[in-house]
């Protein structure tokens, strides 16, 4: 994978929409993508196991082929290429491709929003739920967090409760920012069942949920103090330095 390159006094930016199993949904949300980004790269993520149902490709567009999940869920997928990333950018945001963006320079707004922030996470207003509890699809990322922690969330969770941890993490932190006038419009089953399919049964199945919650308790009883006082470090040691 190649990214564009970039003078370094920019500030980079990249939007990356990872896809399972719904090649006709990516086509519909990378159009609203396209025409809502203002200056951000654009990078959609494939399964090397599903290439042959992913056949289209745009010009301007990073087309990253990973390999096939351990464990359906996009934590993973969101994890590997956060890591992937972190060195090229510094920041990142994500869509599902169920979802489709409504706003004109929703990147811009989403990256103004903790400009000056280290370790922001800004999210905008999501149609599914109150986007004032959870940052989800659209969230907005300082990708100095993935260079201090490791991850963008913890790997022990597959799919379920990482809008919880970064939550948790920008609430603890100071650095999270709602940004209301962002609106995504969020295609999902619990809006219509009509719209449930295999891959919405796999990540949201009663064990997926159960699963990742205890995953997350046990991260918040053990690792969270851990991951704050090793951000809050950095962030002294950069400061020091500065």
């Amino acid at each position: 994978m190649e990214s564009p390159k970039r003078k370094k006094s920019e500030i980079k930016s990249v939007v990356v929409l990872p896809s399972r199993s719904r090649p006709e949904n990516l086509s519909r949300t990378l159009e609203s993508v396209l025409e809502k980004t203002a200056s951000s790269d654009i990078l959609v993520a494939i399964d090397e196991d599903q290439q042959d149902l992913y056949t289209s490709r745009l010009e301007g567009v990073i087309y990253d082929i990973g390999p096939a999940p351990q464990h359906i869920g996009v934590n993973a997928k969101l994890n590997r290429l956060a890591n992937q990333l972190k060195d090229e950018y510094d920041y990142l945001l994500w869509a599902a491709d169920d979802t489709l963006i409504k706003t004109n320079k929703w990147d811009t707004l989403l990256i103004k929003a903790i400009s000056d922030i280290r370790y922001g996470i800004s999210h905008p207003e999501e149609n599914t739920h109150d986007q004032r509890l959870l940052p989800s699809n659209g969230t907005c990322f300082d990708l100095r967090i993935v260079r201090t922690l490791g991850y963008l969330a913890p790997p022990t969770l597959k799919h379920l409760y990482i809008d919880n941890f970064w939550k948790r993490l920008g609430t603890d932190l100071g650095s999270i920012r709602f940004v209301p006038k962002v609106k995504i419009d969020h295609i999902h089953f619990t809006k219509d069942i009509n719209l449930f399919d295999p891959l919405y049964a796999a990540t949201n199945s009663r064990n997926r949920y159960e699963q990742d919650k205890q995953s997350f308790d046990i991260y918040l009883d053990h690792q969270l103090k851990h991951d704050l006082a090793k951000l809050r470090a950095h962030a002294f040691d950069d400061d020091k330095n500065s």
